[in-house]
């Protein structure tokens, strides 16, 4: 069982801004009394934990191995089942841990109690189940040969803050009956150009993806200057935007009512971002690749956590963070040095890591509860059954 560090009891910042991006739609005359700080947190402590633990988990290393059994004993802490597939670096699946030559996936499903869709013209009824996904990798782009040229790194921007969100909104969705399916998956091979993402996908029926209603991917939330969220680049198509970005419009309407901090990409300037020769407007799309991608490209929307800034008028003057602290690496953290723990608490407030989780957590509890959208539909969660809330799906 993975020890946590002790609970650090620090008073949060007093007062939160909206990003302009978000002021622009409004808010609210009454407060919502709920925020992301009334909800109790572990997922602070089992990003220090984990990063610390297991500090170096470069793809298919005994590193991003020993991770794996570190998240999935900590899974079944929680109360889930836990479903495993391993993968060779080619991408097929194999039926076992092959040592270092293998990754795996970790995926955890809370099943709801779907839909209840009413037609207010004819009074029909139909029943609906959709499912969401969360996910995140766990492994780093730096592993155990790097460790005497990168003393104090941990990964814990990259990608340990992101799995410790997922686990949180995991510890928090389990008692809960929602309308949604929610898959909790745990990438291996973020950094071998999304492996285990597109190992997982290539493994969905086509069952599994008509019901799938988006997927919300979180990665390294600490410590970029600023809390984005936005949409993939497929609703950079014509014709394509709401529709690929009604899901990120949707948690913006959350992060307004309940009053978080959460921005989207409003640079605005053009650039070339998918390499066609066919320059776009950068907005409401990150530069940034992850586990996003791969379902992004088949047509599924997403919405994508990050920590960066993007106020900037070109795409090269946009950085992880403008801190003098990151000057010789242009402003990254991913993926350098700097991505330890002991270092950023040094440079960062206090609070940052503890916020940045609870923020991300407490909107995706919040996303799930609100349901699906059928238009005009009456839409309701059936009634709960007893169904055991770990039960893996199909395409687990």
């Amino acid at each position: 069982m993975p020890v946590l560090l002790p609970p650090r009891r620090r008073a949060l910042a007093a007062a939160l801004l909206l990003s302009a991006a978000v002021l622009t739609a409004g808010c609210s005359e009454n407060a919502a009394t709920e925020t992301y700080k009334d909800t109790e947190t572990y997922g602070a402590m089992f990003a220090t934990a984990f990063a610390t633990a297991v500090p170096f988990r470069k793809a298919f290393s005994a590193g991003e191995a020993a991770a794996a059994e570190y998240l999935k004993t900590e899974l079944r802490e929680l109360g889930y089942d836990v479903a495993e597939s391993f993968f060779d670096a080619n991408g097929t699946p194999v039926p076992e841990d092959r040592g270092e030559a293998t990754s795996r996936n970790l995926v955890a499903t809370r099943r709801g109690t779907g839909f209840r869709v009413t037609d207010p013209a004819s009074g029909e009824t139909r029943s609906v189940r959709r499912t969401v996904l969360l996910c995140a990798h766990y492994d780093t782009l730096l592993g155990s040969a790097e460790a005497e040229a990168a003393p104090g790194y941990d990964g814990i921007q990259d990608n340990a803050s992101g799995i410790a969100a997922l686990l949180q909104a995991a510890r928090a969705l389990k008692s809960e009956a929602n309308g949604f399916d929610v898959r909790f998956a745990f990438f291996g091979a973020g950094g071998a150009d999304q492996l285990g993402a597109r190992v997982y996908l290539s493994g969905l029926s086509d069952v599994d993806l008509a019901g799938l209603e988006a997927v919300y991917c979180v990665e390294s939330i600490y410590a970029g200057d600023k809390l984005y969220a936005n949409a993939g680049w497929s609703s950079l198509a014509a014709g394509r935007k709401y529709a690929m970005r009604k899901k990120l419009y949707e948690m913006t309407d959350l992060a307004i009512k309940y009053s978080i901090d959460l921005r989207t990409n409003q640079a605005g300037f053009s650039v070339d971002l998918l390499g066609d020769g066919a320059p776009v407007l950068f907005r409401e799309v990150s530069s940034n690749k992850s586990d996003w991608v791969p379902f992004d490209a088949k047509g599924i929307p997403v919405v994508f956590f990050e920590s960066y800034d993007f106020f900037a008028r070109s795409l090269d003057a946009t950085a992880e963070s403008r801190n003098p602290a990151f000057s010789t690496t242009m402003g990254r953290i991913r993926g350098t040095p700097s991505d330890g723990l002991a270092a950023l608490q040094e440079i960062l407030d206090a609070d940052r890591l503890k916020d940045r989780v609870d923020r991300v957590a407490f909107l995706l509890q919040k996303m799930v509860e609100r349901g699906i959208d059928e238009g005009t539909a009456d839409v309701t969660p059936q009634a709960a059954t007893a169904t055991p809330t770990g039960t893996p799906e199909a395409g687990s």
